[in-house]
């Protein structure tokens, strides 16, 4: 025998003021898990450079975390959606009567015969809470073991690594450094544009690589970028058998769009053996 299907009960139309409600709890829930994600990750920066031996660090899980961070915000918005989609009022409409007899079990949330009926079954009550507070466990837990992995770059050439839990895990000293390869590269700006950097790779004797693009240096002096003065530093502790350059036919390209001055467009010359820059690009 065919299951009867079971007619959902129908609400009636949300108020303009629970409509606005709605649509900004869903703005406000993706927001703010982008604007909480963006300061979690400035102030962990913030104190990962608190260690002024660090030149620069690469984290890991950068990418992990923000995505875990916009799927909470995601999810909650997803949430917000669903009630709204389905007219289940926050406060209503004052010339609806709420309940028996037309609309059976549909109350506004923001009253007391809401939440009795939402624990008058309260198994399910019970459930359906537990579960909310366990995805958002999860992810949050997620989310926090991801921001911590990072590989840390100090200015005498050595480099830490991390896990999950801020442990270090690997230490690799100067001696332990195989071949350092500098070159521009090509990296994401501001409003999608994109533009020449520069970029420093390691590898050590063992085979492992580590790569620290120019967002990720500190500014050890405000007049110099981080990366100019960083990558000049670690260039200057090794032989130069051991250090591999390219891509000098951009630097021009590198110095228009990093916006150098003059101090910084003559490290950069320095750090790639480029001889004396023109005048122009002083």
């Amino acid at each position: 025998m065919a299951k009867k299907k079971t007619r959902r009960i129908q609400a009636p139309s949300l108020s303009t003021l629970d409509k606005v409600i709605y649509y900004l709890l869903i703005v406000c829930s993706v927001t703010a898990s982008v604007f909480v994600s963006v300061m979690v990750l400035a102030n962990f920066r913030r104190s990962v450079f608190e260690d002024t031996k660090i030149l620069a660090h690469q984290n890991t899980g950068e990418g992990a975390f923000l995505f875990l961070s916009l799927a909470i915000g995601g999810g909650l918005a997803l949430f917000w959606d669903r009630l709204r989609m389905s007219k289940q009022p926050i406060f209503g409409k004052a010339n609806i009567k709420y309940g028996p007899p037309q609309w059976k079990t549909v109350y506004p949330m923001a009253t007391k015969k809401f939440w009795i009926d939402f624990f008058a079954d309260k198994r399910r009550a019970w459930t359906k809470i537990l579960c909310a507070v366990a995805f958002l466990s999860i992810f949050i837990t997620a989310a926090s073991l991801a921001l911590p992995p990072r590989t840390c770059l100090n200015a005498d050439g050595s480099i830490l690594v991390y896990n999950c839990l801020d442990q270090k895990v690997a230490e690799y000293h100067a001696s332990d450094i195989e071949q350092i390869r500098i070159y521009t590269t090509t990296y994401r700006q501001r409003h999608g544009f994109s533009g020449k950097g520069i970029k420093i790779e390691i590898y050590t004797k063992d085979g492992e690589a580590f790569s620290f693009s120019q967002r990720y240096f500190r500014r050890l002096d405000e007049n110099i970028h981080g990366a100019i003065s960083g990558i000049y530093q670690i260039k200057t502790l090794f032989d130069t058998s051991k250090i591999k350059i390219e891509g000098k036919e951009n630097i021009a390209q590198v110095v228009h769009d990093m916006k150098l001055n003059q101090q910084e467009v003559e490290l950069l010359y320095l750090i790639f053996d480029a001889g004396e820059p023109s005048a122009a690009e002083q």
